[in-house]
């Protein structure tokens, strides 16, 4: 009977180990699968932040050139303008011109 005991005990021994085993196995899965879960999150997190920041460059950058586009615009307005208007010179450009298309 002591050799049966001794048995019947190794293999609750062995039926609790593999539970432990089972249980820790479980357990690591569990905080795998949470540390994803966290890793994920703060992933998004910082994807979010720098495409805000991209974005509002961009935006930044879409204003300068805008407002450097106006102020060319405007200073070629302002060259145009100074330019004296040569009326005779005009008239017998555009009196060449409708000749030509005669």
């Amino acid at each position: 009977m002591d050799s049966a005991d001794s048995i019947d005990r190794l293999l609750e021994i062995e039926q609790k180990a593999a539970q432990i085993i089972q249980e820790a196995e479980e357990k690591a899965s569990g905080l795998l699968v949470e540390a994803k879960k966290r890793s994920e999150i703060v992933q998004n997190q910082k994807i979010s932040q720098m495409r805000r920041e991209l974005e509002a460059d961009f935006a930044a950058y879409i204003d300068s050139l805008t407002q450097k586009s106006h102020k060319e615009i405007e200073e070629y307005r302002l060259s145009l303008n100074s330019i004296p208007l040569n009326r005779k010179s005009l008239l017998e450009t555009l009196e060449a011109l409708l000749q030509t298309e005669n």
